[in-house]
């Protein structure tokens, strides 16, 4: 399907197409169908971007900044954890159910502890996702012959 959209944007002038996959399992795949088509449209100028850093990018400089707002190691997971529950916080507040949180315990789904979650480290791991992704966006296609 992803391939099929970025044959389409092709087909209607685009030059750039910068594809960022949300999930960890996306990677692999947009990796894959940038470099397939990259190849295949090497003597044009179009150029498929696959922008990894996205999905949890800088995970070790994130969870520094996470700790410096008192999050401690042992609430860091990889699924519903801290991270993501405090970015869903300040994205969309009114889908966190506060009254429901709990740690992690390998039968509810959650992997770490988001009850100490916040809009603030929501905020801040927002802007630094939004600040990184764009950066690796500019020097990809700064990188694209024309």
């Amino acid at each position: 399907m992803v391939e099929g959209v970025a044959r389409s944007l092709k087909l209607h002038g685009f030059r750039d197409i910068v594809l960022i996959g949300d999930h960890g399992s996306d990677i692999a795949g947009q990796d894959a169908v940038a470099a397939k088509l990259n190849a295949e449209w090497a003597s044009t100028p179009v150029r498929v971007h696959a922008i990894s850093v996205y999905y949890r990018g800088d995970m070790a400089a994130d969870q520094a900044e996470m700790m410096k707002m008192g999050i401690t190691k042992e609430e860091f997971g990889n699924h519903s954890d801290v991270r993501d529950t405090s970015q869903m916080m300040y994205i969309d507040p009114a889908m966190v159910h506060k009254e429901r949180l709990e740690a992690g315990n390998g039968k509810n789904g959650v992997e770490g502890d988001p009850r100490h979650a916040s809009v603030k480290i929501g905020h801040m791991l927002t802007q630094r996702t939004i600040e990184r992704t764009l950066d690796a966006i500019k020097k990809s296609i700064a990188t694209t012959p024309r």
